[in-house]
């Protein structure tokens, strides 16, 4: 596909108009060459007529792509987690194993045994007090909290995007 930059937007061109799309992306530095387009267009060129799509359908067409990409990327989050405590080492705490890890914290902690032993998420064993699985059990519900939270946010910067290039400027 050949695609013209024409002020924010990319044209599509019609590829069965051209024919040697190598030498006219050589003759014509205003376009480029893609093999799939990497997000919605709002332009295509077909023959000498233009035809845009409404500006407002395809704002909040591309706002929903936008929020299912923040969900997909706080489903990976959430299930490939772990943060680095204040002790040194890395957690686990993966929506998969985070209720049960913080289940095991808690009757660690209910046992009121000293010392105890915690497999951090490298797999290796870590020698700690009751105070230091306290410190972990509240950093591991700081590090849920501080998820949702960054969900809540890009979610409520894509709502509030007035316009496509204000939405592409979001960072997930």
């Amino acid at each position: 596909m050949i695609l013209k930059k024409q002020d924010t937007k990319y044209i599509l061109i019609e590829s069965d108009l051209i024919q040697n799309e190598q030498e006219f992306i050589e003759k014509n530095p205003d376009y480029i060459y893609v093999e799939e387009l990497p997000y919605s267009i709002s332009g295509v060129y077909i023959y000498d007529k233009e035809f845009l799509p409404d500006e407002e359908a395809d704002l909040n067409e591309l706002k929903q792509q936008k929020l299912q990409e923040i969900e997909d990327k706080f489903n990976d989050m959430l299930n490939s987690g772990k943060f680095l405590c204040s002790k040194g080492f890395y957690v686990d705490n993966r929506r998969t194993g985070t209720k049960n890890d913080k289940d095991n914290v808690q009757s660690l902690i209910d046992l009121g045994q000293e010392p105890v032993y915690f497999k951090d998420a490298d797999n290796n064993f870590q020698t700690l007090t009751l105070d230091d699985l306290k410190t972990i059990k509240q950093e591991m519900i700081q590090d849920g909290l501080q998820k949702y939270q960054y969900k809540w946010e890009k979610q409520q910067e894509v709502m509030e995007a007035k316009d496509i290039n204000t939405l592409y400027e979001i960072v997930i």
